[in-house]
């Protein structure tokens, strides 16, 4: 649950082994000692002077400083465990989205202002303004609201509030009571997109609050679960209010929950949408479920284990399989004793609302499968897009992942069929995979290496030993994590520059040294001499000499190699012997 850092470059004046002038500072010098933690923007850098003399310690600005006033409330009145990552979001917005969407905080009741507040500081940054150009962002209240109302006319489920400020929600489930996992509740329940539609008020209507008192097609969706003692019957009731409206056929597709209904018809993505939609609104956790290259999608709910639940498959009383819950093996030939409804699976992920996919591993027999991925010079490739396409469905896309810093996107596969491969970068370019690699063979891990035809677009030349002589440095340096702002595939025809944050351990920064001049080229992006330190991945220890002459010496940590990875990152220069 966090949202993606503002990028800044910075420059640190440090001195080493002198009088601490500056009262410590808010970035780490004390008595001639520099120990902290910065961010360091994708595309940016930082730099640090190191020099003899005293100077001033300059820190990156605070996005709570570059709130206005009736936005720095909004944060102020959020629990702590929210505020971070609101104050982010809402200064990387316009002055007039930040105010609309504080004022939805400020008026907030107490009661559910976590909801509010959680939704709004984990939307990205594009859809928000798109909902407040939309006016619809009173749906963030009235969604957080609609869970509260709901609660105390249902039996199966209770709202917990927690002491931090956070919430959650108490379920009965085939196995008893359980306490559902804070952020299952918020991601599942409570965040107002049931699929990957972009959320707005419908003819003035918001599906969470619209859907469960609508009685144009008899009984509503309330009364279908009101009886319910536990989540398979509250199950039950839904697809039985679904099924008593809806036709499967093809022709249109509809994502917002809203249009569904009216039309009371579509296919499976219709129904996996409708079915996520009147889920959370009766409070029953659930994601989307996608077999992309065989074009099929349907749902899965939570009771303590993600459950398969496909309303699309068939109607009451017409398939003497329905209702389809709990039947996982129905979908592949290896599961299905050769009758799968798709044959032979290639990939199945479940769907988070903001973007992020998981590799659901119900459906079929895997093998892991590791891409990866280097220049032309063999430096691996970290934040490169990787797309698997089945071959058997035409090179159809069925999943997609992202490289780490050691340049590899893991994969589970479906067993028994090939894949191709395609990776792009947003500096290095395109390249395709040679060939089709097949899941065919009794290995348990299968290598995919792909390589661009480009080297990284380094500035520094000349890369040779570093400085010796005068005041030496003790270099202790480390990437203790990576947010990935990754694209999802299924929502790039949305062309807003839609992005999610994932978090990876370590992370790779280019570290060199440079002298004045030097310095002054890259910052205008012009080639430099320099000398190299590290091409870190994780961290990097070294001792530096800066000159005795008085000239500064810059120390860049330079993340403009991978602008789509922001890097959390631990400096320490201490005075060595």
């Amino acid at each position: 649950m966090r949202k993606s850092f503002p990028i800044f470059a910075i420059i640190l004046a440090i001195v080493i082994g002198c009088d601490d002038k500056t009262g410590g500072g808010d970035a780490g010098v004390d008595s001639g000692n520099f120990d902290d933690i910065f961010i360091i923007g994708g595309g940016d850098h930082l730099a640090i002077v190191i020099g003899e003399e005293c100077t001033v310690v300059e820190a990156p600005a605070d996005p709570y400083s570059l709130l206005e006033d009736e936005a720095r409330a909004a944060v102020d009145r959020t629990p702590a465990w929210i505020q971070t990552d609101l104050a982010r979001t809402l200064s990387s917005l316009t002055a007039t989205t930040a105010s609309a969407l504080a004022d939805q905080i400020n008026s907030a009741d107490e009661q559910w202002l976590d909801e509010v507040a959680w939704s709004i500081a984990v939307t990205d940054a594009p859809m928000l303004e798109w909902i407040i150009a939309a006016e619809s962002e009173a749906l963030f209240s009235e969604n957080a609201e609609a869970i509260y109302a709901i609660d105390s006319q249902l039996d199966y489920v209770a709202i917990v509030d927690l002491d931090d400020g956070q919430s959650t929600l108490e379920l009965i489930g085939e196995n008893g009571e359980f306490q559902l996992d804070v952020e299952m509740y918020y991601w599942y329940v409570v965040y107002p997109r049931a699929y990957f539609e972009l959320p707005r008020y419908e003819g003035g209507s918001f599906w969470r609050t619209f859907l469960v008192d609508d009685d144009s097609y008899g009984a509503t969706l309330l009364e279908h679960v009101s009886g319910a003692q536990d989540l398979h019957a509250a199950v039950l009731g839904i697809g039985e209010w679904i099924q008593s409206f809806m036709t499967f056929g093809y022709g249109t597709n509809p994502l917002q929950p809203l249009e569904i209904y009216d039309a009371q018809f579509g296919s499976c993505g219709q129904y996996a949408v409708i079915t996520a939609a009147a889920s959370r609104a009766v409070l029953v956790p659930v994601a989307s479920a996608s077999a992309r290259a065989d074009d099929h999608e349907w749902n899965e709910y939570w009771d303590e284990r993600w459950i398969m639940w496909d309303n699309s498959l068939g109607e009451i009383g017409s398939n003497p399989h329905y209702p389809y819950i709990d039947m996982p093996e129905i979908f592949d030939d290896d599961t299905s004793g050769g009758f799968g409804v798709f044959g032979e699976l290639a990939h199945v992920f479940r769907f988070r609302p903001d973007g992020n996919i998981f590799a659901s591993e119900l459906y079929t027999p895997y093998k892991d499968v590791v891409v990866g991925i280097t220049d032309s010079i063999g430096e691996p490739v970290e934040g490169a897009r990787v797309i698997v396409g089945s071959a058997e469905a035409g090179n159809a896309p069925c999943t997609w992942s992202y490289t780490d810093a050691l340049g590899e996107a893991a994969f589970r596969l479906g067993d028994d069929l090939g894949y191709r491969f395609e990776a792009s970068h947003p500096i290095l370019g395109e390249q395709e995979s040679y060939g089709v690699v097949w899941t065919n063979t009794s290995d348990d891990l299968y290598t995919v290496d792909m390589q661009f035809t480009v080297p990284y677009p380094r500035l520094v030349q000349n890369m040779g030993d570093l400085p010796t002589g005068g005041l030496a440095v003790q270099l202790d340096f480390e990437v203790i994590e990576t947010e990935q702002r990754r694209i999802n595939q299924m929502t790039e025809s949305y062309e807003m520059g839609l992005t999610h944050p994932v978090i990876l351990e370590g992370g790779v920064v280019d570290i060199f040294v440079l002298n004045a001049s030097a310095y002054q080229a890259f910052v205008a992006g012009s080639q430099f001499d320099g000398r190299s330190v590290s091409l870190a991945t994780g961290g990097a220890s070294t001792v530096l000499h800066a000159p005795s002459d008085g000239q500064p010496l810059y120390l860049v940590f330079d993340n403009t190699l991978w602008p789509t990875s922001e890097k959390r990152v631990r400096i320490r220069l201490v005075p060595s012997e």
